[in-house]
Order: C-alpha cells, then sequence, then structure tokens
C-alpha cells in the first residue's frame, strides 16, 4: 500500500476525532512506532529474512529471521511520494489502526483491540503457511 493510501486510511479511521497530524516528522516517528508494535506481534513474511545479515529485529519462525521494515525518506518536507508500507499489505489494516490509537481523544481501546484482532487472523494464516512449507519440506 502506497504512503498517501495508508495515510488516507488513518485519517478515515479518525473522522470525528483528532485529525491526523501534518508535520512530516511526527508522521515518520508514529509510523516507526506502529511499525514496531506491528513487526514485535506479528510474523510479517515481506519481512522475512533466511540470513542474520542486515538490520535484524528478531528470530521469525523456523530457521527465518524478521528484518526492520524501512522507514520512508523525507525529501523536500515531504515523505518520497512512491513509498510502500513495508509490510504485507493485510499488515496496513493493524499498522493504521495503531496509529489511529496513537491519535485519537477517545477510542483508543477500541482501535488496540481492532489491531490485537487483525494481527491474530493474520498470524493464524502465516503460522498454517509456514507449517505447509515445513511438511514439503519433510517428505
Amino acid at each position: 500500500m502506497k504512503y498517501n493510501m495508508f495515510t488516507s486510511l488513518v485519517k478515515g479511521l479518525l473522522v470525528g476525532d483528532n485529525v491526523f497530524p501534518n508535520d512530516i516528522t511526527i508522521q515518520i516517528s508514529l509510523l516507526g512506532y506502529a511499525y514496531d508494535k506491528v513487526t514485535n506481534e506479528a510474523d510479517a513474511l515481506r519481512l522475512f529474512k533466511d540470513n542474520s545479515n542486515g538490520d535484524i529485529l528478531r528470530d521469525g519462525p523456523g530457521n527465518y529471521y524478521l528484518r526492520k521494515p524501512v522507514l520512508p525518506l523525507i525529501i523536500n518536507n515531504a515523505i518520497e511520494p512512491e513509498y510502500e508500507i513495508d509490510l504485507d499489505e493485510e499488515l496496513c489494516y493493524p499498522l493504521a489502526r495503531y496509529i489511529a490509537s496513537f491519535i485519537t481523544k477517545d477510542k483508543m481501546v477500541y482501535h488496540v483491540g481492532e489491531a490485537e484482532n487483525l494481527l491474530r487472523k493474520y498470524n493464524s494464516k502465516v503460522e498454517s503457511h509456514v507449517n505447509k512449507l515445513k511438511q514439503r519440506m519433510n517428505q
């Protein structure tokens, strides 16, 4: 998901609430914090690496490692125009929920609950996928 679409999603989640900040530095900081929350709770397939070289966040399932997501660059006081959220598409939704939870006046518990529910569903799918891969390798 492109960053501009992602920010529209967050703004939509916040309709009638506090607004998404215009300050690019704050946006990047919130994105980094939300990345940290999501990647510590989900085994993002897009972040899988089969070696420990580079910027590793933690061990993943099986023999995989999870690398840290890459934050966007700031170019002329704006996010690089083609920046793509560095997670699986399905994880953009809990990511947006976490950012909304950081900004909202009254709905923090609701947004966090929704993010956690989405992460549980995602993790179940990944676990199933990894188990199928293990079975194929053992045949």
